[in-house]
């Protein structure tokens, strides 16, 4: 009787010691599609990148983090830090605003330069109103579509290019474009009036630009974060008020980036052109798109071009 109860203990003996070391023993990473799936180590989040002229886009940068400016710093690939505290910097402005969107859960892509393949390929290609050469001409201001100059896309939002990967926002400028803020914007008129009223008829310094993107951006993925359909006129709003009061703290000069613009891309012997009497500069209006689309370049293109030969001239 006693045999049999031997052998039986000792056979079991193995898979109880199994499943004890098994208790004890790490957990192995659950692979799946899902981006939630448990891990042994957290993923690592990357909330910005820069590309093309990178010390551009860190000037800009510095100069929004201001008194904590030795807290960011750039990765060899482009990722950004911003190492401080909600609290540190709260109430100012612009630290807050590169706060809010280093952390972001969303990842966003700065390009400052005048490469338009470059920005192309920050882009997906399967998008019919938007395929990559369109993208590249209309950065570099061989396209009508916007005027040139800028290109932005966001995930999920209709009519707009797409983000290439994981990316969720892309803001794209051509430093050698001009940025010159024509009038209050007609729809959005409401907002903000005095700042806006104080930058018409003067050019756009290429920090407000990016200032007033990154704005709509983060407003587009509090929406997104919602379960909210991606509304423009919402999240410009945010970011014309968010705008105007960066704007109002750090005392800003120059047009205002939420009122309505108009960008001109100096080509390429465009000085030399106006020079000899002959203006090649690609102007920017939703007029002279439209006359570019159906018509073809129309007389008040000439004049624009024209303006934007000067600009860069004096």
């Amino acid at each position: 009787m006693l045999r049999p109860l031997l052998t039986v203990l000792i056979l079991l003996l193995p898979s109880i010691a199994e499943r004890g070391n098994a208790q004890h023993a790490p957990q192995r990473a659950v692979l799946s599609d899902d981006i939630t799936a448990p891990t042994t180590t957290p993923r690592p989040r990357m909330s910005l990148k820069l590309a093309g002229e990178q010390a551009v886009l860190y000037g800009i940068l510095a100069d929004w983090a201001g008194a904590w400016r030795d807290r960011l710093s750039i990765a060899a690939d482009g990722s950004v830090s911003f190492e401080v505290t909600a609290s540190e910097v709260a109430g100012d402005a612009t630290a807050q605003l590169l706060f809010d969107f280093t952390t972001a859960p969303d990842l966003m892509v700065f390009y400052a330069g005048r490469d338009g393949e470059a920005v192309a390929e920050l882009f997906i290609n399967t998008c019919k109103l938007y395929p990559r050469t369109r993208i590249a001409q209309t950065f570099t201001g061989q396209g009508y579509i916007w005027g040139g100059g800028h290109v932005s896309g966001i995930r999920g939002r209709p009519l707009v290019p797409q983000p290439a990967s994981d990316v969720f926002a892309v803001i794209a400028f051509h430093t050698g474009a001009i940025a010159q803020q024509t009038e209050v914007s007609r729809h959005f008129a409401s907002v903000a009036v005095a700042e806006q009223a104080e930058g018409v008829g003067k050019v756009v310094p290429l920090m407000a630009l990016y200032l007033h993107e990154v704005a709509e951006v983060l407003a587009f993925a509090e929406q997104r974060r919602r379960g909210q359909t991606l509304n423009y006129k919402a999240a410009h709003t945010a970011a014309i008020e968010r705008e105007a009061a960066v704007r109002r703290q750090r005392k800003m000069v120059g047009g205002f980036a939420g009122g309505s613009l108009r960008f001109t891309v100096p080509q390429v012997g465009c000085v030399q052109a106006w020079q000899g009497g002959r203006q090649n500069s690609r102007p920017s209006s939703v007029g002279s798109v439209l006359a570019k689309f159906f018509l073809g370049r129309s007389s008040r293109d000439s004049r624009q071009g024209q303006a934007g030969c000067r600009q860069l001239i004096n």
